[in-house]
């Protein structure tokens, strides 16, 4: 009884260099699959206001303020063998799956670039006007929202109101 392990040597070798070349062609597409996971480490949301003498100070939001300030601290982990970047850093808020602001991160932030296996921290900021506070709606969802490396869309929610 002649068997595939029992083969001559020319099949055991094409056997093996198959082996191989499917091995290694399983191992790059796995390689090329990690992510980017993005942690909310700490959000704050403060409400302004000039008083009549100028300064400027934090107000409850029922205080009628005219700004808000929001920053962030996100952790960014590339869980992959390569070097992924993302870009287009923004805040928007929604209201029922609907966009109802959408400004940029005001810290200079065009890409962040993760080397493989690498946790990066960022602080990130921005502050809106009374124009914009009245997004601020009750149900409103404020999300940190980005584009990866492969152009899709990713959001982290900072807060629910």
């Amino acid at each position: 009884m002649h068997t595939l392990l029992e083969g001559n040597g020319l099949q055991n070798t094409i056997i093996t260099v198959l082996g191989a070349f499917v091995g290694s062609i399983m191992t790059l597409i796995i390689s090329k699959m990690g992510k980017i996971k993005c942690y909310l480490i700490d959000s704050k949301i403060e409400y302004g206001k000039y008083d009549d003498g100028g300064s400027y100070r934090i107000v409850k939001k029922i205080d009628n303020p005219e700004y808000v300030s929001i920053k962030i601290v996100i952790d960014f982990h590339n869980k992959s063998s390569r070097l992924i970047g993302i870009r287009e850093t923004k805040i928007e808020v929604f209201k029922d799956n609907q966009l109802l602001l959408s400004t940029p991160i005001k810290d200079d932030l065009e890409t962040i670039n993760i080397a493989p296996g690498e946790i990066q921290r960022k602080k990130l900021a921005t502050s809106l006007s009374k124009n914009d506070l009245q997004k601020f709606l009750e149900g409103a969802n404020v999300c940190f929202v980005y584009l990866d490396e492969r152009n899709k869309k990713k959001k982290i929610l900072i807060e629910k109101f």
